[in-house]
């Protein structure tokens, strides 16, 4: 029995164009908008300099915040013999799956606009998928026996399926 675990991160590359874009997409309008007021009150802007650092402060902490979030999000796979269970926080907790629930599961290479996509948490309910992935080369789709669909993304596809493997037979 194998015991399998790996953690996912987003990639730092991307990390910085966010936090780029992110400034530029506040600090370039802010500053626009501020020489604007000026002009229009004559050069005396006492009361718009305080509505626009409030403005501006408000934007740049609520980015922060946002930023943080996406830096944090990562995916975390733990099989050994007794449970398999992944999460991706901050957003979705510890979800552990039970042996009989298995129907099958398959290794999928990643098609070219699945690696373009960073991260991604998604639930269609007309197919009933749920992806967590993050950009890897590879992705295990586990069917469950209630119909739902999980698509975990990762980087040691033999690895994943030797423990599943495992896992299934032991709860059998």
């Amino acid at each position: 029995m194998t015991e399998f675990r790996e953690t996912q991160r987003i990639d730092r590359g991307l990390l910085i164009f966010l936090a780029l874009t992110s400034i530029g997409a506040i600090v370039g309008p802010l500053v626009l908008t501020y020489q604007e007021a000026l002009k229009a009150t004559g050069g005396d802007g006492n009361d718009i300099t305080v509505k626009y650092l409030l403005i501006a402060s408000g934007a740049f902490v609520f980015t922060v915040l946002v930023f943080s979030l996406v830096a944090s999000q990562r995916l975390e796979i733990d099989i050994n013999k007794y449970r398999f269970r992944f999460r991706m926080p901050p957003f979705v907790k510890w979800k552990e799956i039970a042996p009989e629930e298995i129907d099958s599961f398959r290794v999928e290479k990643a098609k070219w606009f699945q690696k373009m996509r960073k991260s991604r948490m998604h639930y269609n309910p007309f197919t009933k998928k749920a992806s967590y992935m993050m950009a890897r080369k590879y992705f295990v789709e586990l069917k469950l026996t209630n119909g739902k669909t999980i698509l975990l993304s990762t980087n040691m596809p033999d690895e994943m399926l030797n423990a599943l493997e495992g896992f299934k037979l032991n709860g059998k």
